[in-house]
Formats: C-alpha cells, sequence, structure tokens
C-alpha cells in the first residue's frame, strides 16, 4: 500500500478544522479542503486499504472533535463524493453536482429552522454574537464612514440583521458549497491521469419554472413565505449564475485567453454582487436566445475545456 496518498484525508480535514481556529482565513480552506480530499477520491493508488485506514483517520478525529467532524460529512465529504459519482454516473450533466451536492445541509438547516423553534433562536443567537463582533470596532464611526452596504444595515439594527441572516441561511449554505463544488468541477484537477475534459454546465430549460414560482411567492404577505422566496431566488440564481460563467468560459476559450489572466477574471466573476448578478442573468435569458459566441464550435464535440 502506498501510505503516502493517506496524507490527502488528514490535510482535508485539518483545513476543515482549521476555519474553526483562523476564521478569516475560510474561503481559502474551505476550498483547499474539499480539493485535497479529491486529490485522494481520484487518486490511481486509492484501495480499499486506503479507504480503511482513512475510515480509521476520521473516527479518530470525531474523538477528538466530534463535532466539527460532523460539520465535515455534509461541507466536504458528501460534496466530493456526490462530485465523483456524478461524473461516472452522468458525464453529461455538469449541473448535478453543484445542484445536489449542497441540499443535504441546506434541507437539514432549513428543516430545523421551521419545525424547531429552539434550534431557531440558537442559531439567530449566534448570528447575533457574529454581526455584533463583526461590527465591533465600527461603533461610533458610521457617520464618519457613510453608506457601507451590509455593514450599515447590520449597525442600524443588529437584532434584525440577525433574523434575517437566520432564515436566509439556507440559501448562503447552498451557495458556499454550490460555488467550491462547480469550481472545483471546473478546474478539473488531475489526480487520475488524464481526466476527461470538464463537462458544460447548461441546466435543463424547464428549472426556470422553479425561479418564476419563487418569484410570485415572494407577492405573499406573510414573511415565512417571503423568505423561502428569496431562498429560492438565490439558490436558482447560483444556478444561472453558473451558466453565465459557462458561456463566458466559451468566450475566453475563443478569444484565446488563458493563464494568469484568466485566473484573474474568474476571481473578479466570483467577488463582484452587480456582475454576478449580470452573468445570472444571461445564464438565465440563454433559455431563449443564445449567442453564437457562447456555443462552442461543432467539431469540439460540446466538451472544451470549461475553464
Amino acid at each position: 500500500m502506498n501510505y503516502y496518498i493517506l496524507v490527502y484525508p488528514i490535510l482535508s480535514l485539518a483545513c476543515f478544522f482549521t476555519v474553526f481556529f483562523y476564521p478569516q482565513a475560510a474561503a481559502v480552506l474551505l476550498f483547499l479542503s474539499p480539493l485535497v480530499l479529491l486529490a485522494y477520491l481520484e487518486n490511481s493508488d486509492r484501495t480499499r486499504t486506503t479507504d480503511a485506514v482513512s475510515g480509521v483517520i476520521f473516527i479518530a478525529s470525531a474523538v477528538i472533535d466530534p463535532l466539527q467532524t460532523v460539520y465535515f460529512i455534509p461541507i466536504v465529504l458528501l460534496p466530493m463524493l456526490i462530485l465523483t459519482t456524478a461524473r461516472d454516473k452522468a458525464p453529461g450533466k455538469a449541473y448535478l453536482a453543484p445542484l445536489i451536492a449542497p441540499l443535504p445541509l441546506t434541507l437539514s438547516i432549513s428543516a430545523m429552522i421551521v419545525f424547531f423553534p429552539a434550534i431557531r433562536d440558537m442559531i439567530n443567537k449566534s448570528m447575533l454574537d457574529f454581526i455584533t463582533a463583526l461590527t465591533a470596532p465600527l461603533e461610533g464611526t458610521a457617520d464618519k464612514l457613510g453608506d457601507m452596504g451590509i455593514l450599515s444595515v447590520m449597525l442600524a439594527d443588529k437584532a434584525q440583521a440577525a433574523e434575517y441572516l437566520t432564515y436566509l441561511l439556507p440559501c448562503i449554505t447552498f451557495s458556499v458549497i454550490s460555488v467550491f463544488t462547480f469550481v472545483i468541477d471546473r478546474i478539473r484537477p488531475k489526480f487520475r491521469g488524464a481526466l476527461p475534459l470538464a463537462r458544460d454546465f447548461r441546466l435543463p430549460d424547464g428549472f426556470v419554472w422553479g425561479l418564476i414560482g419563487g418569484g410570485f411567492l415572494i407577492l405573499v404577505s406573510d414573511a415565512h413565505v417571503k423568505f423561502f422566496s428569496i431562498n429560492i431566488i438565490v439558490i436558482f440564481g447560483m444556478l444561472y449564475f453558473f451558466q453565465g460563467v459557462q458561456m463566458m468560459s466559451v468566450l475566453f476559450d475563443r478569444l484565446r485567453f488563458g493563464g494568469i489572466f484568466r485566473g484573474l477574471v474568474y476571481v473578479f466573476l466570483f467577488t463582484e454582487p452587480p456582475v454576478m448578478a449580470a452573468l445570472a442573468l444571461m445564464g438565465l435569458f440563454s433559455i431563449w436566445f443564445r449567442p453564437k459566441w457562447s456555443m462552442r464550435e461543432p467539431e469540439s464535440g460540446g466538451g472544451g475545456n470549461g475553464n
């Protein structure tokens, strides 16, 4: 047995555990943890024996810190298992992994918020503590700093902001897990030799009815229905954003953009909310109007590199 590959699950767990001690690096660590785990899952030296040893390592981590290990399952382990399964079982449906991977945790959180008031209150308190700690350095300086976007909203009414975040936690959770699943799938780490080219991300056209339904529900006066509607809109908006990114990917291929420049552009696309909204609309409207520049040439076989 090649014991070196056991470094991957250990490193994956270490990255995830570190998030709780250094939340400032959460974005990087939450990307590295599943990426490293995928390196193990797709390693050609992986065997049943290494899986058994990895299981022992996981059990040991559960003994050391059961809570964080439990979080590791729906946030890292299940998404990467779903991603590898989708690649093998449905190679032509790249939307499946970003859609399905976040669902176990998203649905669990939704059920807890709706059906368990005590847990909802606990989450709300945690959100309030988080907002209080986040805005503490800004207390008394808001008037001087002017409009700070969401931070200004939090400063104005921390309790209300905490309540909003609690009810929007399902779509926030979905978005985070879906983004790193989508990105990791797009970069196609070659852990098992020459993997197939990344599949084009294209949602079935019928998905638009989910977005339309969520949009109509926001007109209902009941606050809980409104929050449900917003969650649906954000979730479908994220999926159509990925479709917009796929269209931009084809354009970059046509313009022969690559390397560092292409990577910087993607970072910009994923970090600017107005740009994300524009790409989501572009992905949505591509159901009815799909520009020629966003479609691959027939001789490419519809694959492309998807970067």
